[in-house]
């Protein structure tokens, strides 16, 4: 269930699009799409 999706960084003013899967939607939503990334980037998980 891999979706592309648009997200707003709001501390760098620029749209980001990833290819996430609904439950990481889910986890954004919760948590805000920074706190993820930072996270992703923690754990080494995030490709760019």
């Amino acid at each position: 269930n891999l979706q592309r999706k648009r997200f707003y960084l709001a501390s760098e003013d620029r749209w980001i699009e990833l290819k996430v899967a609904t439950s990481v939607i889910r986890t954004i939503n919760k948590k805000g799409i920074e706190a993820v990334l930072r996270e992703a980037k923690a754990k080494g998980t995030l490709t760019l």
